[in-house]
């Protein structure tokens, strides 16, 4: 799910983010569908823009401990790129 925030003085608006009935469009909206349970993909992260088309990407590591890239996009994220093959389960935090 996917929930906009209300720009606020150059930022967002984080009263915005807290429900969705006080965001963007008054509702969340589907981003991404199948494989992003917890217990699919234990670890993701929104993170600034990395291929420079000025939308926030994703990195996440699913239960094998492969790490992933997806590309950001206004209404669904772009195709899984695996981004490195070094098991990750044992990490607490990356980003």
């Amino acid at each position: 799910m996917l929930r906009k925030g209300k720009p606020s003085g150059g930022g967002v608006d984080l009263t915005s983010l807290a429900y969705a009935a006080n965001s963007l469009g008054g509702a969340d909206i589907t981003y991404g569908t199948g494989g992003w349970l917890k217990t699919q993909m234990p670890h993701v992260i929104g993170t600034p823009d990395v291929n420079k088309d000025n939308i926030p990407d994703i990195w996440a590591v699913d239960t094998t401990g492969t790490m992933y890239f997806y590309t950001g996009g206004r209404t669904a994220h772009g195709s899984r790129i695996t981004a490195t093959w070094v098991n990750w389960n044992g990490t607490l935090a990356f980003g």
